[in-house]
C-alpha cells in the first residue's frame, strides 16, 4: 500500500479521555501500518472539530481523518446541541469532500461510560477509529479504481 495520510483532530476538553483515544489510535497505526503519515491537531472543544476537519479537507486533503472528543451529559440542554452540531458538521465534511472520517466523538450520559470506552472495558475507541479509517481508505481506493475502469 502506498503511503496514506491521516489527520487526527482531537478536542482538548475532557483531555484525559481524548488523549487516551489519540494515543491508542497512533499506537495501532504505527504497529499495523508502516506507510502512514500522521498529523495530530488539537482543538479546544468538540464543536470546533468540524471546522478543523473542513480546513484540512479543503487545504491538505488527507486520505482520512480521525475525530476524538468526549461530550458528557450535564444538567442543561447544551449536551444535545453540541452532539448535534458535531455529528452533522463532521458528516457534512465527509460527504462534501469525499474523505472518510472515523467518528470517535463519544456522546455519553456519564463520564464513566466514556472512560470505559477508552480503557478497554467495553471497547477501545482509538483503535476502532484507526482501524475503521484504514478500512475505509482501502474501500475508497478499491471502488474508485473500479469506477474509473468502467468509465
Amino acid at each position: 500500500m502506498n503511503t496514506v495520510t491521516i489527520a487526527i483532530v482531537q478536542s482538548t476538553f475532557n483531555n484525559d479521555i481524548t488523549d487516551k483515544m489519540s494515543e491508542e489510535a497512533i499506537k495501532f497505526l504505527q504497529k499495523h501500518h508502516q506507510n502512514v503519515q500522521l498529523q495530530h491537531i488539537k482543538v479546544p472543544g468538540a464543536v470546533e472539530i468540524p471546522f478543523m476537519c473542513q480546513t484540512l479537507a479543503q487545504n491538505q486533503k488527507p486520505d482520512a481523518i480521525l475525530t476524538f472528543g468526549a461530550v458528557i451529559f450535564g444538567q442543561t440542554d447544551h449536551y444535545q446541541y453540541v452532539c448535534k452540531m458535531v455529528t452533522e458538521g463532521v458528516n457534512r465534511v465527509m460527504l462534501d469532500h469525499n474523505i472518510p472520517i472515523a467518528f470517535g466523538v463519544l456522546t455519553c450520559k456519564e463520564r464513566q461510560h466514556a472512560l470505559d470506552r477508552v480503557n478497554g472495558n467495553h471497547s477501545n475507541m482509538g483503535q476502532e477509529a484507526a482501524s475503521c479509517a484504514m478500512d475505509m481508505i482501502a474501500l475508497k481506493q478499491k471502488y474508485s479504481r473500479a469506477i474509473e475502469a468502467h468509465a
